[in-house]
């Protein structure tokens, strides 16, 4: 009877403990998820004020960027590349084709043609220059049979 019941109270145990379990690793999983999509739109943030032109606002606004860099990155600044990030004597280069949030993304195309003496042509290009450059390479394409 003693063995019947421990075996009871095992099987209950085990019925309750994994849902519980699963629940907190989901939970613990989601929430690691969640911190890592903040600190990639807080470096994306950061990109962004480093890659800007030099404002007063943006001068004031650059040491923050360049901590939160540093604080996400395994490879940080050096110490005389933070001071002049910080003061805003070198910055990053323009970068068009990152995305800093909804609605602000460039709109690109990427596309690959096979040119009439076999040769292929692979550009990723702004969508309002993608057109005029298609039209230019129309002219070379090579058919393609189905």
């Amino acid at each position: 009877m003693k063995k019947e019941t421990e075996e009871k109270i095992q099987s209950w145990l085990q019925i309750l403990i994994l849902p519980v379990v699963v629940l907190v690793v989901t939970s613990w999983v989601n929430a690691a998820l969640k911190s890592k999509d903040v600190d990639s739109m807080l470096v994306q943030q950061a990109i962004a004020i480093l890659s800007s032109k030099d404002t007063t606002d943006q001068l004031i606004l650059r040491g923050w960027a360049v901590d939160v860099i540093n604080s996400k990155s395994d490879v940080c600044f050096s110490s005389e590349q933070v001071e002049k990030l910080k003061d805003g004597s070198i910055s990053f280069p323009n970068q068009h084709s990152f995305k800093y949030g909804a609605g602000s993304e460039e709109k690109r195309v990427r596309y690959v043609l096979q040119l009439k003496d076999g040769t292929y042509v692979e550009e990723d290009l702004n969508y309002d220059e993608a057109s005029d450059r298609i039209n230019e390479l129309k002219k070379q394409l090579q058919p393609v049979s189905p």
